[in-house]
């Protein structure tokens, strides 16, 4: 078996940097012999730097104006693509990765151009503010899926949503949308954030992607610590998501299969409370474990590679930097053995829990953000427990009823 490992590295080095022809065979050659493994959603951070001042980013206070090296990324990509045959998603994140559209471009253009580039699904999260002609013709070129920040109507999304001189950008991205429309390129969605000054107006975003004639939508819980303003309250924000359940429950069973929408999170907990021990969720987030440095690995600027884009800067998370070490190195990191184990199944407070292994609240960055990163977050169970109680109870109680459960089969088959 040795030997067999061997002389599969042999023949992989002397295929590279071949012709074309070449390159086929060798994409053929690990396709056959290299099984599927590793990391597979990888977050570029393209830029410390950003064009908006958001209140809640939580990269508020590093506009270093740091870019990275399109070659670091290609390095990165070079020996994930030679670890595993999966295909992959390349995220282009930040900061405003559209700010260094350049570097966006060049990152896109190296790794289009190996042997491995049909393995890779191009995806950028933007805040719509710098969506011009160009940004369109990279988008087409490179079937790039394109997510866009907007927090709910315009006095709900310029609250915290607002340029460096303090003005609200609704207008500015409700442009960038809309251009995207024109050429039917938004095909990731919309990614609203969730904080206390809109959790009970969830309605109000659905209603407006609706208007936009949008097929997907996004929450995310706006991730502070337990003394900050911004964190919605658990009641509100629970009420408030029964709300949005209700109302897209009745748009989808009303409107043409073409004009149905599908909001994440409510897919993502349906599916946990149909599949409850299943390891694999719709959402990463909702795994057990979360997939953290297995499935997905994110990289900073200056290369360091860290679990989690939402896990930057926290020491129990950073695997390694790809300009002084080998990925293999890198995931092989004993740090990742220990977020592929830590789960709510293995929490002393969740033990006697009904819902655990559906809530997906065991989410590490969550839980540094609000009980603090020198606390004792390990062993606490998740800031948002009562959230996940209140929604899985009155999902479970609707989906006793057979209209609600015509309702979730739609969701889950559209989802296959």
């Amino acid at each position: 078996m040795r030997m067999d490992m061997d002389n599969m590295k042999k023949d992989i080095a002397i295929l590279k940097n071949t012709s074309s022809i070449f390159k086929t065979m060798r994409a053929n050659y690990i396709s056959k012999f290299i099984p599927s493994q590793g990391p597979h959603a990888i977050v570029i951070k393209v830029t410390d730097n950003c064009n908006l001042a958001c209140r809640y980013c939580y990269r508020e206070n590093e506009r270093k104006k740091s870019v990275i090296d399109p070659d670091t990324v290609l390095s990165l990509f070079d020996q994930l693509a030679e670890s595993s045959n999966s295909e992959m998603e390349c995220i282009l994140h930040g900061g405003e990765p559209l700010a260094e559209m350049e570097v966006c471009r060049e990152i896109c253009d190296k790794i289009n151009n190996r042997y491995y580039a049909p393995r890779i699904q191009f995806r950028i999260q933007t805040n719509g503010t710098i969506i011009n002609g160009e940004v369109i013709d990279m988008i087409k070129k490179y079937n790039i899926g394109i997510g866009v920040s907007l927090d709910g109507v315009l006095d709900v999304h310029d609250k915290y949503r607002q340029d460096c001189n303090g003005r609200g950008t609704f207008d500015t991205v409700m442009q960038g949308i809309n251009k995207l429309k024109a050429e039917d390129l938004l095909s990731v969605g919309v990614l609203c954030t969730v904080a206390s000054h809109n959790s009970h107006r969830l309605v109000d975003f659905l209603e407006l992607a609706k208007q936009l004639s949008l097929s997907g939508v996004a929450l995310s819980p706006f991730s502070g610590s337990a003394d900050s303003d911004m964190t919605p309250d658990n009641k509100i924000y629970a009420k408030g998501f029964r709300e949005a359940v209700e109302w897209l429950e009745h748009h989808n069973l009303n409107a043409e299969p073409d004009k149905r929408m599908r909001l994440r999170e409510l897919d993502s907990i349906i599916y946990s409370i149909i599949y409850p021990d299943t390891p694999n969720k719709i959402s990463m987030c909702y795994g057990l474990p979360c997939g953290a440095g297995t499935k997905h690995i994110s990289i900073e600027c200056d290369g360091r590679i860290y679990a989690c884009d939402c896990l930057c800067d926290i020491e129990e998370a950073f695997l390694g930097n790809i300009n002084e070490t080998a990925l293999a190195d890198i995931l092989g990191s004993p740090k990742i053995k220990y977020f592929s184990e830590y789960t709510s199944n293995n929490l002393e407070e969740c033990s006697e829990c009904d819902i655990k292994g559906q809530c997906g609240g065991h989410c590490p960055s969550r839980k540094i953000a609000y009980y603090g990163e020198n606390s004792d977050w390990r062993r606490k169970r998740s800031h948002q427990c009562n959230f996940y109680q209140e929604i899985i109870a009155y999902l479970r109680k609707r989906m006793k009823e057979p209209s609600f459960m015509q309702f979730a089969e739609e969701l889950m088959k559209a989802k296959k």
